[in-house]
């Protein structure tokens, strides 16, 4: 959580904040370490995975079992992160620490011939977990990709995971060759699908069936991020802020449009979008604040640097 808060806003604070409570509990996880280096599994797994929720014979209390190894190598990480930012000593040491798990786990769970950290019930979400925490090694990286959005396609194109699976999912989602089965997985008509879900409860609910549990939870509620940062493209990091705002749309025709806008630390506004026309073609529409800079990314291209008001 302090993370994701400096991550959004650049406040170091948060980390100050944090950096605490955050190495006294990583002390407090090493302490469930296996003998084979991996963090023993929590039963909850990914939780409220779908084969969970129906009860499916297949599903086991845990699944997918990397679950606590894959948070705890990327908690690891942030401490690590964290460190250098503040300027701590540790960070080489969480480093290292974190590499051993990571290590582990690859032993433990990763099929190097198929290239996937899970197949079946726990595909989706294994294969997200491992790519989205960390886990996957550089030059393995789009093998696990693609065994990802092999998996979904295996589920009928829906996303059986539960909630941090499919956090996992949409975090990574924007690395997919083809981004329509993430609007899909919006947009179908059955569970499990946010439309589904909506069009039930009109709003977010705490199981994909939205049939049982809280009718008013955020437990999916990880799919916003995928939408102004993949879909419409507004990518900002704000743990640096003198590096380039990025555009990295995913346009998607089915969809039709999308627009998104991000407040930066001095209040000034980054919005972008797109629009398809008539004939196919997508229109793309950028405001940068005066004195920053956005780098362009089109369909895998790089388009260039720009400033003030771009139209492509």
């Amino acid at each position: 959580m302090m993370w994701e808060c400096y991550r959004a806003t650049g406040d170091k604070s948060f980390l100050e904040r944090g950096y605490d409570a955050a190495a006294k509990y990583a002390a407090f996880l090493a302490k469930s370490l296996e003998p084979d280096g991996t963090l023993r599994p929590s039963r909850y797994g990914d939780w409220h995975m779908l084969a969970q929720n129906r009860k499916d014979p297949r599903w086991r209390s845990g699944m997918p079992f990397l679950t606590s190894s894959a948070c705890y190598h990327r908690i690891l990480t942030i401490l690590a992160d964290a460190a250098e930012f503040l300027g701590h000593d540790g960070a080489a040491e969480y480093r290292a620490q974190a590499e051993k798990v990571r290590l582990a786990a690859e032993r433990k769970w990763f099929d190097a011939a198929k290239g996937s950290w899970g197949t079946g019930i726990e595909g989706v979400g294994a294969n997200a977990l491992a790519l989205d925490c960390g886990l996957v090694a550089a030059a393995d990286r789009p093998r696990v990709l693609a065994a990802l959005q092999q998996e979904v396609a295996a589920a009928g194109g829906a996303l059986p995971s539960g909630i941090l699976g499919t956090k996992a999912f949409f975090s990574v989602a924007g690395e997919l060759a083809d981004p329509l089965p993430a609007w899909r997985i919006l947009m179908r008509e059955e569970a499990p699908s946010y439309a589904h879900m909506l069009r039930r409860k009109t709003n977010l609910c705490e199981q994909w069936e939205a049939e049982r549990g809280s009718f008013n939870h955020i437990m999916f509620g990880s799919v916003d991020v995928w939408l102004y940062e993949a879909l419409a493209g507004l990518v900002v990091d704000f743990t640096r802020p003198d590096t380039p705002l990025v555009y990295r749309p995913h346009p998607i025709r089915d969809c039709g449009w999308a627009k998104a806008s991000r407040k930066l630390q001095d209040g000034k506004v980054f919005s972008a979008g797109w629009r398809f026309d008539a004939d196919g073609k997508a229109h793309h529409e950028i405001s940068v604040p005066r004195g920053r800079k956005v780098r362009v990314i089109i369909d895998g291209k790089e388009r260039g640097l720009f400033e003030g008001e771009v139209r492509l």
